[in-house]
């Protein structure tokens, strides 16, 4: 190594609003130091030369929301991230997509909400993992400080080599 390395930070965070009120976009960038290993020597600060590597992550995520007429809140979510080591890990591309629906305002006494997401990791080497998930519930406020309340929801991971996991839950 030499004495004459550069170490590189970024953090950086940038949203918009595309339609007032609706259309949103949020996106990150970074760049950073990780330790390669915990056996070596290791410093507390951006100076120490060796026994690390440059880590670099990136995220852009465009969303959708809208509250039609007060009987639905609705979202809707696209996030994409990559992240990038320059040695000691694999690269990965992360897509996530989620959906909230849930009552509106105009709901006084009943809430109800359902929430749906898949996300999948692309690795440049090892296994493809994706996770998958529904969850529901629906609360009656019965008087000022209780409520009845019901909440199901199912839950699937890939891990990869056919590791499958299915989850199924529920409380009453």
């Amino acid at each position: 190594n030499s004495r004459n390395n550069t170490n590189h930070q970024l953090q950086a965070n940038a949203n918009g609003e595309l339609a007032k009120d609706h259309l949103f976009i949020e996106s990150r960038a970074s760049i950073r130091q990780q330790i390669i290993s915990s056996e070596d020597r290791v410093a507390v600060d951006n100076l120490n030369i060796g026994n690390r590597a440059e880590v670099r992550t990136f995220s852009l995520s465009p969303y959708y929301k809208n509250d039609f007429g007060g009987y639905v809140d609705a979202l809707v979510r696209y996030t994409f991230d990559v992240v990038q080591f320059e040695e000691g890990a694999t690269d990965s591309e992360n897509h996530r997509t989620e959906l909230d629906l849930s009552s509106g305002r105009k709901f006084a006494r009943t809430f109800w909400g359902l929430r749906y997401s898949k996300e999948s990791v692309i690795r440049d080497t090892g296994d493809d993992i994706t996770y998958e998930s529904l969850f529901g519930e629906i609360r009656y406020r019965l008087g000022r400080r209780l409520s009845a309340l019901a909440r199901a929801g199912s839950e699937q991971h890939n891990l990869g080599q056919a590791q499958t996991a299915t989850f199924e839950n529920g409380d009453y």
